[in-house]
């Protein structure tokens, strides 16, 4: 099973062929591939197509890309699979998250035949290439895989499973820049939640509900649900240490230090500290010390202290083995290159970000604001179309307080490193 790919439903395929009159020449040029591709499709020789391929199919025939694909799930009641049952534990998903191996995780689980598995397995493979298909950034493939994962769940009417879907859905909305959808995603997902509700599907509903509102400046909702969050982390009791806690941590300094309040910021980035150490979290630890370094720097200057956390969360980072793009990672990194007057490592880094940020639109306006945030200190200039996308960006998506910051930022001549707290936007 290739995680990437999506099985086109043949008999669907030659119905809109007969019914619009289109020949198989007819459709070969218009998607520029060979009729003996189209007559493979046809014969199943051929059953799976790249996501965009489906898109450009929908677009053809004027149909929703589901008239064209197969993923109407049925129940099935196999046997459990021993091997795909340990693949799929929480255990080995909270290592793959922990330790940000989300290539050779999914790649383990393109090796199962979900065909063979019972309705309860197929959901959990799904589900789990879903998610690692948001991690990696291939945003198709994760809303495919989880709408599928959902579709099982409704079947099983397994009201846990239901949320857990539609909380992931709506993360992959928020990465991606769709706050619309992203909120009504969880609007559908806290009508379904009650006390009943599994604690750790709980924790992560409003962790990404406070992600939401905190991107649309809606600051004391964001610290209350994560305050909720955590709270529920807590009330799991698990050993060790969950890494929900920590993400909580990491997002509560997020909003402290939107808020202005530094010693608020500082108390809990010792909490994150704590909580990675335990947990094992490195990339936890090297964002403390990020976060420790610059709120050092910003409220008594640059120091021994803040060089000393600067020291601690670069050599950190280059321990880490990272196998995608992280854009918690690196804009904590750039703040720290930037501070420590390491520019022309912080203009690669913005190079990097705005090229590998292309497929989520949030993080590519984020990216640009940090570019044009470094223009600023060094006296040049970012490209005006970049700047402009970010604009665009977060005017349609009612993003005003980052709209303003940008704004705030492009109306400097030149920036110094003292006012660079008054000008970023974390």
């Amino acid at each position: 099973m290739n995680s990437d790919l999506i099985e086109i439903d043949a008999t669907s395929l030659r119905n809109l062929l007969q019914q619009q009159g289109v020949s198989q020449a007819d459709l070969a040029k218009k998607l520029d591939i060979s009729t003996k591709t189209i007559q493979r499709w046809l014969n199943q020789s051929i059953r799976r197509v790249k996501p965009d391929t489906v898109d450009k199919l929908s677009a053809i025939f004027g149909v929703c890309p589901t008239k064209i694909h197969r993923d109407v799930p049925v129940l099935s009641l196999r046997v459990t699979d021993r091997t795909v049952a340990e693949i799929c534990t929480e255990r080995v998903f909270e290592r793959t998250r922990l330790n940000d191996t989300w290539s050779t995780y999914i790649e383990m689980l393109k090796s199962v035949n979900a065909d063979a598995l019972s309705s309860e397995q197929r959901y959990i493979v799904f589900r789990n290439i879903g998610i690692s298909s948001f991690y990696l950034a291939k945003f198709q493939a994760a809303d495919l895989y989880l709408r599928l994962a959902g579709q099982i769940a409704s079947l099983l009417e397994n009201s846990n499973m239901k949320i857990d879907t539609i909380i992931w859905s709506a993360r992959r909305a928020e990465a991606f820049g769709d706050f619309k959808t992203a909120e009504r995603l969880l609007s559908e997902a806290e009508a379904l939640l009650t006390s009943e509700t599994d604690l750790s599907i709980q924790s992560e509903f409003y962790y990404f509900r406070s992600r939401v509102a905190l991107h649309k400046g809606r600051l004391e909702q964001a610290l209350q649900d994560i305050r909720h969050s955590l709270l529920v982390s807590y009330r799991r009791r698990v050993q060790p240490m969950p890494l929900t806690i920590s993400l909580d941590y990491v997002h509560l300094v997020h909003i402290y230090i939107r808020m202005g309040n530094y010693k608020k910021a500082q108390i809990t980035c010792k909490k994150l500290l704590r909580s990675a150490a335990i947990t094992g979290w490195a990339r936890g630890l090297m964002l403390a010390h990020f976060y420790l370094g610059m709120i050092e720097y910003f409220t008594k200057g640059p120091s021994e202290v803040s060089t000393r956390h600067f020291g601690k969360a670069h050599q950190t980072r280059r321990s880490l083995a990272i196998d995608r793009y992280c854009p918690l990672v690196t804009q904590a990194e750039f703040i720290g290159l930037v501070l420590t007057e390491r520019h022309a490592e912080a203009r690669n880094l913005i190079a990097h970000r705005l090229q590998k940020s292309k497929k989520s639109p949030l993080y590519f306006a984020l990216s640009a604001m940090d570019g044009a945030l470094l223009a600023k200190v060094q006296g040049t200039k970012l490209r005006p179309s970049t700047i402009e996308k970010a604009y665009e960006f977060f005017a349609r998506e009612e993003m005003h307080t980052a709209y303003s910051a940008l704004k705030k930022i492009e109306d400097c001549e030149t920036l110094d490193l003292a006012q660079v707290l008054d000008f970023h936007y974390i």
